[in-house]
């Protein structure tokens, strides 16, 4: 259970973004349940907004959250982070047992943008998988990201379930989930699956009833609360020393103080890993350049050893400026 002094740090952290758009707090003690980072990620149009505020209407029917419009969650402001301009809704509510700070970014990119430099704090990830059309490619983009990330909690909603009508295709959906899950390194037969409607749970809710819609917000946040408690930061001096590895990239807009060129294999730029500061060649993987804006696969050749593992974070520098945040995904050498 985190002490109060990490709890502060903690909130630090959290409203790091002024776009963030904050639940008040319920009344039970700061420090009285341990604090558990959750996010939800997924395909555009998937429900994870909706998702969201009918999590926050239900707790707070409860006494365990204060509730927030969804129009609120669904078009918060942009705000700066390390030079990064990202769109996020922060809000919080709590179970019998736990403490959960809740971050919503509704446009894709803010999710890459979060997850890569580590503004998104998440401890577990509540994956939304529309039932009408299944994981898509921006639902693999997410997961892959936080699997990168070393987030190892994760649950899966199945949602609109009231707009399929064969148990066939339910099935068919979910399936199709565990497999993807179970591609990038997460066990898939495992994972809970919540079937639901988000959107038929926030007007049941809305209008002081219950009903199979709300109670699969029930399921989802007992899921939660039966993963087991988030492992914190590694101790120092554990890590090994690696010179070679495979890791995601965003590149900032010039806007953001990136560069106004693109970058291609053989770029030779700074890296940055906490106090470590070496050079390092870049290779990408896939895309034969990388524009400012885009995220990308690369290979990282480092000119000496640092200590990292799959989940570190580092920066890329040039002429004394950050130009892209990434994430190591995998260790090579």
């Amino acid at each position: 259970m985190p002490s109060k002094i990490a709890r502060s740090i903690a909130a630090l952290s959290l409203v790091a973004l002024s776009s963030f758009v904050f639940a008040q707090q319920p009344s039970a003690p700061a420090h009285a349940k341990p604090l558990v980072n959750v996010g939800v990620l997924g395909q555009t149009g998937a429900g994870k907004t909706t998702l969201t505020a009918a999590i926050v209407k239900l707790q707070a029917a409860k006494g365990l959250a204060h509730d927030v419009e969804l129009a609120a969650i669904d078009k918060p402001e942009t705000a700066t982070a390390n030079g990064i301009g990202i769109a996020a809704a922060h809000v919080e509510y709590e179970t019998e047992s736990r403490h959960y700070a809740h971050v919503d970014m509704p446009r894709s990119v803010d999710y890459v943008k979060g997850l890569i430099t580590g503004t998104a704090a998440m401890d577990c990830a509540i994956v939304v998988v529309s039932a009408v059309d299944g994981p898509k490619p921006q639902t693999r983009e997410h997961v892959r990201l936080v699997q990168a990330a070393g987030v190892q909690c994760i649950v899966v909603y199945l949602n609109k379930v009231d707009l399929v009508h064969d148990k066939d295709s339910l099935d068919i959906a979910e399936g199709k989930a565990r497999d993807l899950l179970s591609s990038l390194g997460y066990p898939g037969e495992e994972v809970p699956v919540i079937r639901g409607s988000a959107l038929g749970a926030l007007k049941a809710l809305s209008a002081g009833e219950r009903g199979a819609d709300v109670e699969s917000i029930e399921q989802l946040l007992a899921a939660l609360d039966g993963m087991p408690a988030p492992q914190r930061d590694a101790a120092p001096g554990s890590l090994e020393t690696h010179t070679r590895f495979g890791a995601l990239a965003y590149f900032l807009t010039q806007q953001e103080g990136g560069r106004s060129a693109p970058i291609t294999t053989g770029y030779k730029p700074q890296l940055h890993f906490g106090t470590a500061d070496v050079a390092g060649g870049v290779e990408l993987a896939i895309a034969a350049r990388a524009m400012p804006g885009d995220q990308a696969e690369i290979e990282v050749k480092l000119a000496m050893p640092v200590a990292l593992e799959p989940g570190t974070r580092f920066a890329i520098r040039e002429g004394g400026r950050t130009v892209a945040a990434g994430v190591v995904t995998d260790v090579l050498e």
